[in-house]
């Protein structure tokens, strides 16, 4: 048990194998581990460099990006892959969760596959449902995004 108390947390996070990510108010990348930067197709460093924006592309750019973040607790979300695909993975709520704290740390769980074995196409694109705006609430948008994605299927099977 001591080593366990001694072992620092940024050691701990980089050397599970799932995939983190910490984002601070004003939008920078402040941690990402190896799993995150794999699951994105770049290094950690490459993550490092990026914005908030840049990786979330569902993310409206007039709420703060902490309030969307938080927004995003438990559903599926669109980040940008590095070869210009999209990676859908199901966002964990912040594992910080004091209301003063300037950052979120959340864990991500790749859903890509999953999703592509159950026949959806998870790489279709980042445009809303109708082209419109986005939905009010980041998590609506979320859920209204998958019901559309399935109804869609749902009507192309029909018709073949």
């Amino acid at each position: 048990m001591t080593t366990l108390e001694q072992l620092p947390a940024l050691v701990v996070l980089e050397r599970i194998p799932v995939p983190v990510l910490a984002i601070g108010h004003d939008g920078g990348i402040l941690f990402t581990n190896t799993a995150f930067g794999d699951m994105v197709g770049c290094e950690p460093d490459e993550v490092l460099s990026l914005r908030f924006h840049q990786i979330f592309h569902q993310a409206p750019a007039s709420e703060s990006e902490l309030s969307v973040l938080h927004g995003f607790a438990n559903t599926v979300v669109e980040l940008a892959h590095k070869d210009g695909s999209v990676v859908r993975a199901l966002m964990s709520r912040s594992a910080v969760m004091r209301a003063d704290d300037q950052c979120a740390l959340a864990a991500f769980q790749d859903l890509t596959e999953q999703l592509w074995e159950e026949g959806r196409e998870p790489m279709r694109g980042i445009e809303t449902i109708d082209g419109g705006p986005l939905a009010p609430s980041v998590q609506q948008h979320s859920r209204l995004k998958l019901a559309a994605d399935d109804a869609s299927y749902q009507a192309a099977q029909s018709r073949s």
